[in-house]
């Protein structure tokens, strides 16, 4: 049991890992895309 629990803890370890990895994608793409809006919107004022 003290095993199970233990592989248990450790998969969710790599799973929260690559949570926060995906977080970490999806914060960055929402940067690139608000820099693209910012980008859109002065050539539609120019």
């Amino acid at each position: 049991l003290a095993s199970n629990l233990q592989n248990a803890a450790d998969k969710l370890r790599s799973h929260t890992d690559d949570m926060a990895r995906v977080m970490q994608q999806i914060a960055t793409s929402a940067g690139e895309i608000n820099i693209t809006e910012s980008k859109l919107a002065d050539i539609i004022k120019s």
